[in-house]
């Protein structure tokens, strides 16, 4: 139950995850109708909804956190187990949805890479070399 640092690894995770769907969404504007525009509009999508679901876990887990405290649940030793238990499942609730938000942005920035020829693979990247 140790969060000190986790303010400001939320903080740059929440500023690339906004930053990159505006640049999508931005992106998608300047091209001409077609399917160039499709694709990037589609990446901005699945930009949004890794940045929609990192925000639930977010907020997911500050509220596991604070009913966890209210509940008397205080931070203890590792050699405690059977006082941990509780936390550390509750604790893969939040981790779900920044799991799925981390492979809805890495596919969208596959989905980039595909468009642009760029080898995504490690049987490609092994082909080339």
């Amino acid at each position: 139950m140790q969060v000190d640092g986790l303010l400001p690894f939320g903080g740059a995770l929440f500023g690339l995850l906004f930053g990159f769907t505006s640049l999508m969404y931005n992106r998608a504007r300047t091209y001409p109708k077609g399917a160039i525009q499709r694709r990037t509009v589609f990446v901005a999508e699945l930009a949004l909804r890794a940045t929609l679901a990192s925000a639930i876990g977010a907020v997911l887990g500050a509220v596991i956190f604070f009913l966890l405290q209210d509940a008397g649940f205080s931070k203890t030793p590792g050699n405690r187990i059977p006082t941990q238990l509780v936390p550390t499942l509750l604790a893969f609730l939040p981790l779900t949805f920044l799991i799925y938000a981390f492979f809805k942005l890495f596919g969208a920035i596959r989905l980039l890479l595909h468009a642009r020829d760029i080898p995504i693979s490690a049987l490609r990247i092994a082909r080339r070399l």
